[in-house]
Parts: C-alpha cells; sequence; structure tokens
C-alpha cells in the first residue's frame, strides 16, 4: 500500500508518523513544497523578533529522522494536480522544474489554510511581508532589525503574537 501526503507540516506529518505505526509495510511519500517541514508555526513570531532565537529551534524532526522511519519526505516539490481517476498526482521539483507522475493507493491532502491577502495597493512592495511558513520567518527577521514601525492586517493568533511579540521587544 503507498500512501502520498501533501504537505509536509504538522497534520500531514503527524498523519504519517501515524500511519507508520499502524502499518510497518506501508509505503509513505510527502511532497512539501516548502524548504522545512515538521515545524512549530506558532513560534514563528518570537524566532523572527528576537535575535537570539534560531528558527532552526522550531523544527522538530528533520527528514533524515522521518526518512530513519521509511517515511520519505520531499521537500520543494509542489503537487500540480491530483487524478482520482488514475490515482497519480504531478508533482514539479521547485529547484529543477522537473515534472513527473507519482501513483498511489490512498491520497492525504494535508496543506493547511492559505491566508487571505487583500488586493490593496502597494501589496507587492518589498517590505509587505506575510507569516505562515519558516521561509517567511527567515525573511522576517532579516528585515526587522532598524524598523521603527509596523502595521499588522490579521488579526488571527499569528497576528495577535506578531502584534505583542514587537510590542515587548
Amino acid at each position: 500500500m503507498k500512501t502520498v501526503i501533501i504537505g509536509g507540516d504538522a497534520a500531514g506529518m503527524s498523519s504519517a508518523a501515524k500511519l507508520r505505526r499502524l502499518n510497518k509495510t506501508a509505503e509513505i511519500r510527502v511532497y512539501e513544497k516548502g524548504s522545512y517541514l515538521s515545524y512549530s508555526s506558532c513560534g514563528l513570531p518570537y524566532s523572527a523578533a528576537y535575535e537570539d532565537r534560531s528558527i532552526d529551534r522550531l523544527i522538530q524532526r528533520t527528514p533524515a529522522d522521518f526518512e530513519a522511519s521509511e517515511i520519505y519526505p520531499k521537500l520543494r516539490h509542489e503537487v500540480l494536480k491530483v487524478n482520482p481517476g488514475d490515482k497519480t498526482v504531478l508533482v514539479k521539483n521547485l529547484d529543477t522544474g522537473d515534472e513527473f507522475f507519482d501513483t498511489y493507493d490512498n491520497l492525504l491532502i494535508a496543506t493547511g489554510a492559505r491566508p487571505v491577502i487583500p488586493e490593496i495597493p502597494g501589496i507587492g512592495l518589498e517590505n509587505v511581508l506575510r507569516l505562515k511558513t519558516i521561509d517567511d520567518g527567515i525573511k522576517l527577521k532579516s528585515v526587522l532589525p532598524g524598523v521603527n514601525s509596523v502595521l499588522i492586517a490579521g488579526g488571527g493568533y499569528i497576528g495577535v503574537e506578531v502584534a505583542e511579540t514587537l510590542a515587548s521587544v
């Protein structure tokens, strides 16, 4: 039995680990569009705001940790299309641009939510950032030194934590 999981954050990797515990022989492949998997997104505001807090501390398990459990994550691989009729996914390697099909018996889509980004003038400017992934946190951390004011659009838990953290720095 082969399971393909789309999304390598909390839901996807927790599901992969649970499947491994339930079925020692299952083939498990995870496609993650980003550069990291299995990290604590709740800590992003704090790691970005404080210079002494490494973003790397947010990573719970590395790809090698998962591979040791025979769970095979593919970072920077985006699933472009799901074909349920023939049980295939079209995958793009974001580093090489190569596209290929992979097959599955079971499919789990664990990509999480997409942030709502309003179409307002200036939304594409260099210092208009979002904070959802570790890559976003790294970029935020790189621009924060020397910033005197910040506007936070969004009152979800990440937005509130960013506001609280930046107010205390």
